[in-house]
């Protein structure tokens, strides 16, 4: 492609493209949502049932693909064009604004009347004018989100193109990480992958279908302050305001978690560790923003309307582990423990594998744009050693709890939440 012409294409092409990212996204979250038929095997043929339920799957392929193509035409500009790269990135970031505003947007706030649209407007507003500042400003973590959003949306259509992917790795590491973002859930959906390959390699078979529950080796470690295998039903349809639209890195969550339940779901060992205290605070907040965005109750009934969930969120819960874990009560080979504060102190948010993983910042109120990136060497060997030594130290594996023994937890780790 002919580098003049960027900025006409992606202002042409840009709106199709996300267009195909946000109806791709929905139909995961469908998939993923569903009673996937066929257990695991049913989530290793969610392509093929992608692939079937998308409208003009070959045209949809042909506009990402294009679109990829003049992505790392940009990347490939050397530093003299950057006033051809700055024109490209407005003229992306003009079409998708105007789009958003006067599509995505309403249909987001339609159903709302009175005050509470016009704070819906208002947030709208806000939003876009963040989305708009930061594709213009931030060029390099913009164009790292972009090649993620192509290489997921390939990914799930089942087209193999790796050059989005190794594009958006060598600017991490010419950049010393990766934004808050897509970016970050595709490296942690990796490490899942990358572990269940290992455990097929070391049990010397072939298929990934037919494996037995309990399978040898190092577990996965995860250290999570925000839970998205427990909270999904909730957290997994929100995303923090960053760089691109929030479809994005709903998608990057769904692969995220397809990776998990390809891994877990067949009874692969996971350490998977929540400081109690931050799950308090995550439902907490998550109720409250919910309640505001929705204008139903005033700030004084805040709080009784939280408690009033708490039920309903012990359910979801409860359901999640079911969904994305397998495991029998009392097992030790997948434990979900709930720790006393302090115990992980110093220890980001992080998905650890034996040989590598990664580490993502609290973005959740201030939008990071190098939020995360990989753990490797003795970094990776002092946090796995110090939160397996956590496992077993009288803290109670979540899955022998009932929903109502996770209600009464939650309801005391939130109220801890509300006196602070």
């Amino acid at each position: 492609m002919n580098p003049d012409d960027l900025a006409g294409y992606f202002q042409a092409r840009t709106v199709p493209f996300w267009k195909s990212v946000a109806y791709l996204n929905d139909a995961v979250d469908d998939l993923l949502t569903a009673a996937a038929p066929g257990g695991v095997a049913g989530l290793f043929e969610i392509q093929a049932r992608i692939r079937a339920k998308v409208d003009k799957a070959g045209a949809m392929t042909r506009t990402i693909t294009s679109f990829a193509d003049a992505l790392l035409t940009l990347q490939d500009l050397p530093a003299r064009s950057r006033r051809t790269r700055n024109e490209a990135f407005r003229a992306a970031a003009l079409a998708l604004i105007e789009d958003t505003r006067a599509e995505q947007g309403q249909l987001a706030i339609r159903h709302l009347t009175g005050a509470a649209r016009t704070r819906a407007q208002t947030a709208l507003d806000k939003e876009l004018d963040c989305l708009a500042t930061n594709m213009q400003e931030h060029h390099v973590e913009v164009l790292m989100e972009n090649l993620t959003a192509a290489w997921l949306a390939l990914y799930f259509l089942g087209v193999p193109m790796i050059q989005p992917w190794d594009g958006a790795r060598r600017l991490a590491a010419l950049a010393g990480g990766y934004p808050a973002g897509a970016c970050v859930y595709k490296y942690i959906g990796d490490i899942y992958r990358t572990a269940r390959h290992q455990v097929v390699r070391e049990r010397g078979e072939r298929g990934h279908r037919t494996l037995p529950p309990q399978a040898p080796g190092e577990p996965l470690v995860v250290l999570t302050y925000r839970p998205l295998a427990l909270l999904e039903a909730d957290l997994g349809r929100t995303a923090v305001v960053n760089l691109t639209p929030r479809t994005l890195q709903l998608l990057g969550q769904r692969y995220a978690m397809l990776q998990m339940r390809l891994y877990t779901q067949q009874g692969f060992p996971i350490q998977y560790f929540v400081p109690g205290r931050a799950l308090g605070r995550t439902i907490h907040s998550m109720l409250r923003d919910g309640f505001r965005r929705e204008g139903v109750v005033t700030e004084e009934q805040m709080d009784d309307a939280v408690r009033r969930q708490l039920p309903r969120i012990a359910g979801n819960i409860h359901a999640a582990m079911a969904r994305n874990f397998r495991s029998e009560a009392g097992s030790a080979n997948q434990t979900i423990s709930l720790l006393p504060a302090g115990s992980a102190s110093g220890i980001p948010t992080c998905v650890l594998g034996a040989k590598t993983g990664m580490y993502s910042l609290d973005q959740t109120r201030t939008a990071l744009h190098y939020a995360g990136n990989q753990i490797r060497g003795d970094l990776l060997k002092a946090y796995r050693k110090k939160l397996r030594a956590l496992d077993g130290r009288g803290i109670r594996n979540m899955q022998d709890m009932s929903a109502e023994e996770i209600g009464v937890e939650i309801a005391k780790l939130v109220d801890a939440a509300m006196t602070r």
